[in-house]
């Protein structure tokens, strides 16, 4: 890379981070709202959110082809059929997300029973913040795939000021709970869908050209399933805790698993800025030495906020939290380690995606399912000792049960880690879906032709790859 490229590298890569920064501030600002709900209110409110968090896996999935062909469009029937591309998303997955919709309401009893739900309208609240999620999904990824990240930091920090604000009005002024937060948290995901739209509306104004959807869903397919490997990490370990564990007692455990994700949060933002240079490169054909750069600057990024949390765990649940919740600060320092190893599986998995190496990423997503394999039939239901009523002495005794879901993690994080380090330097040379495209622009563009040809150059490629026996946001 050049000195210039290094420049651009970190100072956008600073700015998504300070802008990550900013939005986990407005983010927790959230959970001190814990003092003025019902700990169990509290709890079911971590678990609508990792529910957000899986439906992000279909979002991430689209955020990510349309980056990658708004890095690849270069020439003016490119950019034709990138806006057909995003109209069509837009439709096809509004209609998508009414027949959902069909489905919840007729199960929505079921739903009720099985998440221990008091209210159905926390339900459609979250369930809303999935259409929110496709829009934005989007038009942030056209911000990203242009590298304007100017906007797409503050297009982040407006969902969080948007999200705290309805938040503390609807519980301190309208009595709401859990269901208000929620609320709130579609509001956040819209506002910010509208900000990022408004700044890539001349996509719109391109001429109108036929597109065609199946070779998009073939793309479509592996990079779910690479948004999931991640997305599992992240979310699985307290929708199994919610369902195993005694109802109303986890709150603590909420509070933990908020910490150590914004860990992996706060590192993100540079693998974003990664990977629409990684596409421009493979598509121009020039070789960049971004990886390991990216890889190094996450590692010292996550390693110092590990650091931070494992010193200042007691005060950060003190202060962000409850202070009933005190008892669960020894498991601070377990996770923020024990989930360091995602954010560099995360820049692997960028990595991989943004060369088009579908496969790699498509066969990591067994690890994921050995890990969630692992937590369904290890994570036995807990039972109180009778009379156990004291929120500090309850979470003493749930600790070891945690502590036992957070090694888990740690390990399959740590299997995911050596399984992608081993593909990365065994299909490192080999070559990328765009690779001398730039050659012929008008024959073969990446993203497909304008009259609605088969994308040629983001087919998942050919040529097998060594996937490690056991080997997706």
């Amino acid at each position: 890379m050049s000195e210039e490229s290094k420049s651009s590298f970190f100072r956008q890569s600073g700015w998504m981070m300070i802008a990550t920064f900013v939005t986990g501030v407005l983010m927790w600002a959230v959970h001190p709202l814990s003092k003025f709900i019902a700990p169990a209110e509290y709890g079911l409110m971590g678990t609508m959110l990792r529910f957000i968090v899986l439906m992000t896996i279909p979002a991430a999935a689209i955020q990510i082809i349309v980056a990658r062909h708004t890095s690849a469009a270069i020439t003016s029937d490119e950019k034709k059929r990138l806006a057909a591309e995003a109209r069509t998303i837009l439709k096809l997955g509004t209609i998508v997300w009414m027949l959902g919709g069909g489905w919840v309401a007729i199960r929505q009893d079921w739903v009720i029973a099985t998440w221990q739900v008091a209210n159905p309208a926390i339900i459609w609240a979250t369930y809303a913040s999935g259409l929110a999620l496709l829009w934005w999904a989007v038009f942030i990824g056209i911000l990203q795939g242009r590298q304007n990240f100017l906007w797409f930091g503050w297009a982040q920090m407006i969902s969080g000021i948007g999200r705290v604000g309805v938040a503390w009005l609807v519980v301190i002024a309208l009595k709401m709970q859990a269901t208000g937060i929620m609320s709130a948290a579609f509001f956040g995901i819209a506002v910010s869908a509208l900000t990022a739209g408004w700044q890539v509306r001349d996509i719109f104004s391109e001429e109108r050209v036929k597109f065609s959807i199946a070779p998009w869903v073939k793309e479509f397919v592996p990079l779910a399933l690479a948004g999931t490997t991640v997305q599992i990490f992240m979310s699985v370990d307290q929708m199994v805790v919610n369902s195993r564990f005694p109802e109303g007692k986890i709150g603590a455990y909420t509070a933990v698993v908020t910490l150590a994700n914004a860990l992996v949060t706060f590192t993100i933002p540079i693998a974003l800025v990664m990977f629409p240079k990684i596409v421009r490169s493979d598509r121009l054909s020039t070789k960049s030495n971004i990886l390991p750069m990216t890889l190094l600057t996450t590692l010292a990024v996550g390693a110092f906020g590990a650091i931070c949390l494992t010193v200042m765990a007691p005060l950060a649940i003190k202060l962000g939290f409850n202070a009933r919740f005190g008892p669960i600060a020894p498991l601070v320092p377990w996770f923020a380690w024990c989930i360091l190893p995602l954010a560099l599986n995360n820049v692997f998995i960028s990595h991989f995606i943004a060369r088009g190496q579908f496969k790699v990423t498509s066969a990591l997503v067994l690890v994921a399912l050995g890990y969630l394999f692992t937590l369904i039939n290890t994570v036995k239901p807990v039972v109180l000792p009778e009379n156990m009523v004291d929120p500090i002495e309850v979470t003493a005794f749930l600790m070891p049960h945690f502590q036992s879901v957070v090694k888990t993690l740690g390990l399959f994080n740590l299997i995911l880690l050596a399984a992608a380090s081993i593909v990365y330097y065994a299909t490192r040379n080999n070559e990328s879906s765009l690779a001398g495209t730039s050659e012929s622009p008008d024959s073969s563009s990446p993203v497909g032709s304008a009259s609605g040809g088969a994308p040629i150059a983001f087919e998942p490629p050919d040529a097998s790859l060594l996937i490690p026996p056991a080997a997706s946001p």
